[in-house]
């Protein structure tokens, strides 16, 4: 069993005079949410074992506060002069975080790829932390239903395979387990997990 968190990046401040998109920081309103998402997730003992996101400053502190909440941690101080520095000092202990530029603005089927081949293949769970639109559409081709997918929301997809390439692939659909909106579990959509 394969198991694949897909979670769309927490709410980013708009770009200032200058700066680019691929450098606009979460708000304090997106930091708060995606530390509660991470509370969830480890109430409910659904732990990632490795997370892949998009190199974007917002999805890069998305990814270390949902690790770090998860593991029961300290939230990080974003508020430092160089939070990328700080962010990068982190990633040395716990879950594995691994940056992809090419996630950044990735289509569905790149953020599909980034779960299949970037999990070691004795690893059950990954969570990736990207960008819409191609997160929404991914998370709504595997659960074969549409919804919206605002800033935070994370799907828990289950894959009845041993092998991570299978995972997603045609013809092996996945189950939505569990959907996190606005901080709260979605009991519209997915079923049920041990401890919800």
């Amino acid at each position: 069993m394969k198991t694949v968190l897909l979670m769309r990046h927490a709410e980013a401040a708009e770009a200032e005079r200058g700066q680019s998109d691929i450098d606009r920081p979460l708000t304090a309103a997106g930091v708060a949410m995606a530390w509660q998402t991470g509370l969830l997730l480890q109430q409910l003992g659904v732990m990632p074992q490795r997370i892949v996101a998009s190199s974007a400053l917002r999805t890069t502190q998305t990814a270390v506060l949902v690790r770090e909440s998860v593991a029961g941690l300290a939230p990080p101080d974003f508020s430092s002069a160089d939070p990328v520095v700080d962010i990068q000092r982190r990633f040395g202990v716990g879950i594995p975080v691994q940056l992809q530029r090419g996630l950044y603005g990735a289509a569905a089927d790149t953020f599909a790829d980034a779960a299949r081949y970037e999990a070691a293949p004795d690893e059950d769970r990954i969570l990736v932390v990207g960008h819409n639109p191609g997160m929404a559409m991914l998370m709504c081709c595997w659960s074969c239903s549409a919804f919206s997918v605002p800033p935070a929301t994370l799907a828990v997809f289950q894959f009845s395979v041993d092998d991570w390439l299978e995972a997603g692939r045609s013809g092996c659909r996945g189950e939505l387990r569990l959907l996190i909106r606005n901080g709260q579990i979605d009991r519209s959509h997915g079923t049920p997990i041990a401890g919800e």
